[in-house]
């Protein structure tokens, strides 16, 4: 978002505000109609990008209406939908588990993938994993700031990734920031690292100068 001095806005600012007025429904769409409509326009150029992942509020996850304007905007631009990846935080996706159900059953036959965003940042976590069909648990970022000096971050984190790897899904860690974290979750077997130590937020258009996937 752009202010009034012409400075951009981070959206930890704003959504906070969008989501308590009702209004963050909106923001998820034309986030998703601006993506699908540059997806559109570089589809020719996005043979190395695997996933794109897109963000969504815990109102969107329990707005049926919400879910039906989303199959209208997938059918309405011409675009590879299975490198599409909803992310959905694990309290908004419990909170609303009969729509969040239903939604991510309607987007499997588009390909649609999905992450729990969060993961283990809930009192249920696991409980929930049987009703929940998530592509990747995203483990909270609160076990992984310093996972090498706190032995029961690692425990939680070998947990995770047990209960991941049963019911066939994929560990992304989040807040990754150290060469020693990454190596320490490698040797752990988590799939997949995000954050400031791989790459910084960008301009989207960066993406079709990356010569390789991280």
């Amino acid at each position: 978002m752009i202010d009034e001095d012409g400075g951009l806005v981070g959206p930890g600012v704003f959504l906070p505000s969008a989501e308590r007025f009702g209004i963050a429904s909106r923001i998820d769409r034309w986030v998703l109609r601006t993506m699908l409509k540059w997806m559109e326009d570089n589809r020719t150029k996005l043979g190395h990008v695997s996933t794109v992942s897109i963000n969504l509020s815990g109102r969107s996850v329990g707005d049926r209406d919400f879910h039906q304007d989303v199959e209208l905007l997938l059918r309405a631009f011409s675009v590879d939908t299975a490198k599409l990846c909803f992310e959905v935080t694990e309290t908004s996706a419990i909170t609303n588990i009969l729509e969040a159900t239903a939604f991510f059953e309607s987007m499997r036959r588009y390909g649609v993938r999905f992450a729990l965003d969060d993961f283990g940042s809930g009192v249920s976590s696991f409980g929930y994993l049987k009703q929940l069909q998530v592509d990747y648990l995203k483990i909270d970022g609160q076990f992984i700031r310093n996972l090498c000096q706190d032995r029961v971050d690692q425990a939680t984190v070998r947990c995770i990734r047990d209960v991941a790897k049963i019911t066939g899904k994929k560990t992304v860690a989040e807040f990754v920031e150290t060469e020693e974290v990454e190596q320490l979750l490698r040797e752990i077997g988590i799939d997949y690292s995000q954050g400031f130590l791989r790459h910084r937020p960008a301009p989207l258009d960066q993406l079709l100068t990356a010569t390789d996937e991280r």
